[in-house]
């Protein structure tokens, strides 16, 4: 079993049109989101006003809103996403998003060969639910998030990432508002 955590500050941080984004991870590791990447999950604040999101055609697209809500519009149809809700789109939709106020969100890009992939909110700090046996499994912390894997026990601080490769345990136990998820 590999385990890696990822803080807020050891992510990549890059300016887009509409704000930053912070880089948590990128699989293959040692991609640039200019290349053709599998996977990526990143942070980023969308500033107030009206911006356009970037094309990620070929891609399957997730995002959260950690903090504020926004308006979408996608070929025409509006959608608003409020704190702690979620939407999965195509990444080549052509994406207007505009706020009231800046906000902070969570996003999760990935090619559409690799299929779908199991993603979760737990919205509250007692919280717990299991996550079964895959290859790979990725927990965001929103607030202290606990973690037991086996006799393993980790605990994960605000923004952070832990990503869990070669996971054979039948599964493994998350508690604490986080976003979860596997592949």
């Amino acid at each position: 079993m590999k385990i890696e955590i990822i803080t807020l500050e050891e992510g990549i941080k890059n300016k887009w049109i509409g704000g930053e984004t912070t880089q948590l991870y990128i699989e293959p590791t040692g991609m640039s989101i200019k290349e053709e990447f599998d996977l990526r999950i990143s942070i980023a604040s969308v500033n107030k006003g009206e911006n356009e999101f970037s094309n990620f055609s070929n891609y399957n697209r997730y995002l959260t809103v950690l903090q504020g809500e926004i308006d979408l519009s996608q070929d025409g149809k509006k959608i608003k996403i409020k704190e702690l809700e979620e939407l999965r789109f195509d990444g080549g939709v052509k994406t207007i998003g505009k706020c009231a106020n800046d906000i902070m969100d969570f996003n999760i890009i990935w090619k559409k060969e690799i299929g779908e992939i199991k993603i979760n909110i737990q919205k509250e700090s007692d919280e717990r639910n299991s996550i079964g046996a895959n290859s790979e499994v990725f927990v965001f912390a929103m607030e202290q998030v606990k973690i037991q894997i086996g006799e393993i026990e980790i605990r994960l601080k605000k923004n952070q990432l832990l990503i869990l490769k070669e996971n054979y345990l039948a599964c493994c136990f998350i508690e604490g508002k986080c976003i979860y998820g596997s592949k």
